[in-house]
């Protein structure tokens, strides 16, 4: 959990002035990193008579850099998340620019403002209405580290574009550039036809904000907000002779946007604004890049079970290519010193997928660009210091909770076949992976556990083994795609880690035990463990976890043949 820091903006105490032109004393508190903030906000009046929450918490992250010469003014940017909302800031430093920021070479401060519950269930007021609380936000974050008022870049997803596109509309001399994700100027018509009710979806002021240089990005395939609602933008722009750009991501749902992920844009955003030269990338960044084993993750196990080995990680490997064009990698994990060609047992991990199609849309690619292969690198350095070779790979999302003939059972289709195109590259290159083709287990998590069940079960060449942590085995949203129905009396050894307060995936559990023993397959070891769902991760330290994790251990090596360390 993030560690809560409340500094309110207060006149006259700590800081000289909550306002943009006064001369401020930068606090002192700022901590380096993403760190959680709250800022007291006093609105000059509330929103149609309702009241409106006055402390705001939002994430601040601050370069070491930065922190090493505070008198040098940086850029700023302001990110705003859209829905829906996370829940907490725990959950909005997991998504979006807050979770790519900390590992991307260019140089910004980044403040990224949390809606309160009250704002979400009114979007009449978030974040269209915004633009007065952004505009104090972004003068508390200059009141508390050194900005260049002249690189305060404005970005925002969904909701959050319109909030910046409605901050740019109220304060046009403000932004230096403008980003906006999946948006349009109103937010608030979710279904509506197009073009009747779009087609004076821009603010009476548009030509106002001609001179912000401004990049719109929106997928031709949004079933949340169609692309033309950025087209209308963009169109009103160009007719006052606009600075802007459109990119139109071919395939791309309401949440599937790669935007963060292109170089370019952050390069041409830092670009934007002071005419002093401003290096947008950190000089010491090609090490730091060479050395992808630094990569971090919210979700990451932090548990340590020693192992006698050291390791060596080959990270990044690409494995196929997604329709949109992304590159969907593994990481490689073994045994320090493994000689070329050295054929070793090995261990796929498959990280969590959806829960729900509230939480996770249905958007094919979400989850290879969050690249979140990296959440199970604890479990896969483990292995490779016991001497088998871990991999970890980036699949596509299957949402659950659709039911059968929708884009949840097509989705997860889709994830079954990376994983089919996942084991055929580690087959044909496992002299260079150093993997033995014939001893491989396949090691699910949570959601997960339905394409790596499936895969253990019907893919080629077959794995040997499989261990499961609180999956779903037997969801009938899976459709054709549902592992017990592959269920037979020579299936593979199965362990599973049963947690006793997991609400959401026992009885599917039981059932796929059930299956197993009325078809003869006599080799599912059920794990009974004190815990909630997903304890590998909600509570990585906890005993329970530890014995849990060492019982399936025993099982891997056992069912590989691995000798002994």
């Amino acid at each position: 959990m993030l560690k809560r820091v409340l500094l309110a903006c207060v006149l006259g105490v700590l800081l000289a002035s909550c306002g943009s032109d006064a001369t401020v004393e930068l606090d002192p508190t700022v901590l380096p990193g993403l760190n959680p903030y709250t800022f007291s906000w006093e609105p000059t009046a509330d929103t149609e008579g309702d009241s409106v929450a006055r402390d705001r918490d939002y994430l601040l992250n601050v370069p070491d850099e930065y922190l090493e010469n505070p008198d040098e003014p940086w850029p700023l940017v302001l990110s705003l998340h859209g829905a829906p909302p996370p829940v907490d800031l725990d959950q909005l430093a997991a998504s979006g620019l807050p979770q790519v920021v900390q590992s991307t070479p260019y140089r910004f401060i980044l403040a990224a403002p949390l809606a309160t519950n009250a704002d979400i269930t009114r979007p009449e007021w978030a974040w269209l209405h915004s633009a007065d609380y952004l505009k104090d936000f972004i003068d508390h974050v200059r009141s508390r580290v050194n900005i260049d008022p002249d690189r305060i870049y404005v970005t925002g997803v969904s909701w959050g574009a319109t909030g910046a596109w409605a901050l740019a509309a109220a304060y046009p001399d403000l932004p230096a550039a403008l980003v906006t994700v999946a948006g349009g100027w109103n937010d608030k018509c979710f279904g509506c036809d197009w073009p009747d009710d779009y087609t004076d979806q821009f603010p009476a002021n548009v030509c106002e904000m001609k001179d912000i240089p401004t990049w719109v990005f929106h997928g031709d395939a949004d079933e949340n907000i169609p692309w033309e609602a950025s087209q209308v933008m963009v169109d009103a722009l160009e007719g006052c002779g606009g600075d802007v750009q459109f990119t139109l991501q071919e395939g791309a749902g309401h949440f599937a946007s790669l935007a963060w992920e292109d170089p370019a844009l952050y390069e041409w955003m830092l670009a934007q604004g002071s005419d002093g030269e401003w290096p947008a990338v950190a000089p010491d960044w090609v090490a730091q890049e060479a050395d992808c084993r630094e990569k971090t993750s919210p979700y990451q196990l932090a548990y340590e079970i020693p192992g006698p080995n050291a390791i060596d990680v080959t990270c990044d490997l690409v494995y196929k290519t997604a329709p949109s064009g992304t590159d969907q990698t593994l990481d490689v994990y073994t045994p320090a010193g493994t000689g070329p060609g050295e054929a070793l047992p090995t261990v796929i991990f498959f990280h969590f997928n959806g829960n729900n199609e509230a939480f996770w849309p249905s958007e094919r690619e979400e989850l290879i660009a969050l690249d979140l292969k990296v959440d199970l690198d604890t479990h896969a350095r483990v292995v490779a210091s016991l001497g088998m070779v871990g991999i970890t790979f980036n699949y596509s999302s299957y949402p659950m909770g659709g039911g059968v003939g929708t884009r949840s059972e097509q989705n997860m289709g889709f994830a079954i076949q990376d994983a089919a195109d996942l084991l055929a590259y580690v087959t044909d290159n496992a002299s260079e992976l150093n993997v033995d083709p014939a001893r491989v287990c396949v090691w699910t998590s949570s959601t997960g556990s339905m394409v790596g069940a499936y895969t253990a079960l019907a893919g080629e060449p077959q794995p040997v083994c499989a261990v499961v942590f609180t999956g779903p085995l037997d969801w009938s949203v899976a459709g054709q795609y549902n592992p017990a129905d592959l269920v037979t009396a020579g299936m593979p050894p199965f362990f599973i880690a049963r947690a006793s307060a997991d609400t959401a995936t026992n009885d599917a559990i039981d059932r796929f035990s059930s299956v197993a023993r009325e078809a003869g397959a006599d080799q599912v070891t059920v794990e009974r463990v004190q815990a909630v769902h997903n304890f590998e991760v909600s509570e990585p330290d906890a005993p329970a976890t530890q014995a849990a994790i060492s019982k399936a251990l025993d099982f891997v090596i056992e069912h590989l043949g691995v000798s002994a360390q």
